[in-house]
C-alpha cells in the first residue's frame, strides 16, 4: 500500500509511463482490483516564435502545449526601433492586441501556434556631435554668425551613436560660407571621416557632417561659422615710430583677412569718422595706437605727431609768401623784394618756429653822398668813376693852355 500515492486532485498531469490504479480501502471493504495504465511518450502543440528578430524580442512561457492549454508571450521594443504604420503581432497569421504592457495570453490551443511580428524597423536617423575646442553642435541650422575666432590650428571631432542599426559611414565638408539643407544634400565630394582632423589659420570655415546608419537613414549637422586668423591687423597711413607733421588720418585697411574689432589710441577707443577714418591731433607728444581683430592678433604703433604753423613773410604790409612748418622745423625764405635806394632784409631768420609768425622785410636807405644825377655813375661803379677823372684832368689842361697862349699875345702887343 505504500507505493501507492493518493489522488487529490481531478486534474493531476502525468509524465509518460506505466500506472497502476485503484480504488483505496475504506471502512467495510477491500481495495479494488487495480487497473494498468500506460501513458507514452506523446507531442505536444508546439509555440513557435521568430527566430532573427530585428528591433524587437518576443517570447512566450512555453514553447509546447497540451491540448487546450494555454501560455502567455511577451513583445518588447528594441531603442533605436519604432513601430511603423504596418506593425502587427499575429498568432497564425491573426493580428492580436497586445495589453498596455505589450503582452497578450494564448488560451484553449488546438494546434500549432505560429507566432510573426511585422512592421518593426528603424525609422530613426543617428545622433551626432561637431567639437571645436569647447562648441559643439548636435543639429543642422543656419543664420550663422561667424562669431568664433582662433589664432591657432584646430582640432575638429565627430561623434555618433545610433541605437538602432547602427552607424554606417561618418562623412564631413569644408565651406568657407553658409548652406542651405538643399546645397548641403546635393554635395558629390564628401570627406570620409577618420578621425580628429585639423583645420588651419586664415580661412572661414563651416564644417557639415553626413551620418548614416545601417537601414539608410541620414543625419545632416553643421557648425557656426568659424574664423582662423593668425594675421595681425594693420592700419593706412601710420608707421610705426615715425614722427609726423600736422593732424594724422589713419585708416582702417579694407586689405583686412577679417574685421578689426577695436583701435585705441593712447589706452582708449579711437573714434572712427563714418567707421574708417580716424585722427590724431597734433599736439607736439608721442601716442601710441593699439589695432586689435577679434581672434585677438594685435598690433602697436608709437608715433610723434608735431604741430604744423603758418609762416607768412610780408613786405610793405604785402604778403610775399606763406609757408607751412613742421614745429622746431626751419623756413626757408623767398627772397627779400628789390625797393630802389634801399637795401632789405627779414626781420626773423625763420630759425625753430614753434608758432605762427608773420616775418617782416625791413628796408634801410642807401648812403646820402650817392649821386642824385641819374645820369651818373652808380655807387660802386669804378669804371664810370674813372671815366668822369679822365674828363676833369683834360679839361684842366685846356685851360691852362689857352691861358698861356693869351698871356703871351698881351705881351707882345705891348712891345
Amino acid at each position: 500500500d505504500d507505493k501507492y500515492t493518493k489522488v487529490t486532485d481531478a486534474n493531476m498531469t502525468f509524465a509518460p509511463g506505466t500506472y497502476y490504479v485503484r480504488y483505496q480501502a475504506a471502512g467495510y471493504y477491500n481495495a479494488s482490483p487495480f487497473k494498468e495504465v500506460v501513458i507514452k511518450e506523446g507531442g505536444l502543440l508546439r509555440v513557435t516564435i521568430p527566430q532573427t528578430q530585428t528591433g524587437y524580442t518576443i517570447a512566450t512561457e512555453d514553447t509546447g502545449l497540451v491540448w487546450n492549454g494555454s501560455t502567455t508571450l511577451s513583445f518588447t521594443l528594441k531603442d533605436g526601433y519604432s513601430k511603423t504604420g504596418a506593425f502587427a503581432v499575429k498568432v497564425n497569421e491573426t493580428p492580436i492586441a497586445l495589453d498596455a504592457n505589450d503582452q497578450y495570453v494564448i488560451t484553449n490551443a488546438q494546434e500549432n501556434i505560429e507566432i510573426t511580428v511585422e512592421g518593426v524597423a528603424d525609422i530613426t536617423p543617428p545622433t551626432a556631435e561637431i567639437k571645436v575646442k569647447e562648441n559643439n553642435w548636435t543639429s543642422f541650422w543656419n543664420d550663422l554668425t561667424f562669431g568664433l575666432f582662433f589664432k591657432e590650428t584646430q582640432d575638429v571631432t565627430i561623434t555618433t551613436t545610433d541605437k538602432g542599426s547602427g552607424v554606417k559611414s561618418i562623412q564631413y565638408y569644408l565651406s568657407d560660407g553658409e548652406l542651405e539643407l538643399d546645397e548641403v544634400k546635393a554635395i558629390s565630394d564628401w570627406v570620409d571621416y577618420n578621425g580628429t582632423f585639423k583645420i588651419d589659420p586664415n580661412n572661414r570655415y563651416v564644417v557639415y557632417a553626413k551620418v548614416t546608419d545601417n537601414t539608410g537613414n541620414t543625419l545632416y549637422i553643421n557648425s557656426d561659422g568659424i574664423v582662423l586668423d593668425n594675421i595681425p591687423p594693420t592700419l593706412e597711413g601710420i608707421e610705426n615710430g615715425k614722427t609726423y607733421y600736422g593732424d594724422l588720418t589713419v585708416i582702417k585697411s579694407d586689405e583686412q583677412f577679417y574685421d578689426i574689432k577695436t583701435v585705441t589710441l593712447d589706452g582708449e577707443p579711437m573714434g572712427f569718422a563714418e567707421g574708417t577714418y580716424g585722427l590724431i591731433p597734433a599736439d607736439n607728444a608721442e601716442h601710441i595706437v593699439v589695432v586689435e581683430d577679434h581672434a585677438g592678433n594685435k598690433t602697436t604703433y608709437t608715433v610723434t605727431v608735431m604741430k604744423n604753423y603758418t609762416v607768412t613773410y610780408k613786405a610793405d604790409g604785402v604778403v610775399v609768401d606763406t609757408l607751412t612748418v613742421g614745429h622746431g622745423k626751419d623756413a626757408t625764405p623767398p627772397a627779400v623784394p628789390a625797393k630802389a635806394g634801399y637795401t632789405g632784409k627779414w626781420d626773423h631768420d625763420g630759425k625753430r618756429i614753434t608758432s605762427d609768425i608773420v616775418i617782416n622785410a625791413v628796408y634801410t636807405e642807401n648812403s646820402a653822398s650817392a649821386p642824385s644825377d641819374p645820369q651818373s655813375p652808380q655807387t660802386g661803379d669804378n669804371s664810370h668813376m674813372m671815366l668822369w677823372i679822365a674828363l676833369l684832368l683834360i679839361s684842366g689842361g685846356a685851360l691852362i693852355t689857352l691861358t698861356v697862349v693869351d698871356r703871351k699875345r698881351r705881351m707882345a702887343s705891348k712891345r
